[in-house]
């Protein structure tokens, strides 16, 4: 490491730890996980690779922060926090719209997950566990802080969250990521609008 003043070391650790991740998912993106060295992600970061076990003491260590660097959860909290106190429709509306923005934001990652996840079983568990669940959660916690007795006693707040979030993210994975934007053109407005209309109404009075 670098010679560095102790009062601007932990910047500078945090500076250097995310342009390794940002090297590393740079190089996953063009050779996937299991096809990457970490020697070929230390030259992308303009490092050897002992100093970037320095930093991430192994490739699955690196993998793991990575996971946990592009959660969705501070998204979701900023949204929660400056929607707190509308009604339960703007809300909605505005979580749909913060995660469809996530995603895109983190589009390269989703493409990596997609890739590597069914193949790793136990990344894919603490991915579940540490970043997935916890966003879950916090949707649930909103949605059972709102909704009224009777419709708690219908609904499980932590199903109904991940449904909602799900929606977001499997359209997201078809339309961006698998190629339906070109076989199928929407406008993100009518996207994110039917998503919404379908968690607060369903499909209305439709028989079965």
């Amino acid at each position: 490491m670098p010679r560095v003043a102790a009062s601007a070391r932990p910047a500078f650790v945090a500076s250097r730890r995310d342009a390794i991740l940002d090297a590393a998912l740079r190089v996953w993106a063009k050779r996937g996980f299991d096809g990457a060295s970490v020697a070929e992600v230390a030259r992308e970061a303009g490092l050897t690779k002992g100093t970037l076990y320095l930093y991430f003491p192994s490739k699955q260590a690196l993998l793991e922060a990575a996971l946990r660097r592009h959660s969705l959860r501070p998204d979701v909290e900023a949204g929660l926090e400056r929607l707190r106190g509308q009604p339960l429709a703007d809300v909605v509306r505005g979580l749909v719209a913060v995660t469809w923005r996530g995603l895109e934001a983190r589009r390269e990652i989703v493409g990596v997950l997609l890739r590597e996840l069914p193949n790793h079983p136990a990344e894919a568990r603490r991915f579940l566990e540490h970043v997935v669940l916890p966003v879950n959660r916090l949707v649930a916690d909103y949605l059972a802080s709102v909704l009224p007795p009777a419709r708690l006693a219908e609904l499980d707040p932590l199903v109904a969250g991940r449904a909602l979030l799900g929606m977001v993210i499997a359209f997201f994975i078809s339309q961006e990521i698998l190629g339906g934007r070109e076989l199928l053109p929407l406008a993100e407005e009518r996207i994110l609008g039917t998503i919404t209309e379908l968690f607060l109404h369903g499909t209305g009075d439709v028989e079965a």
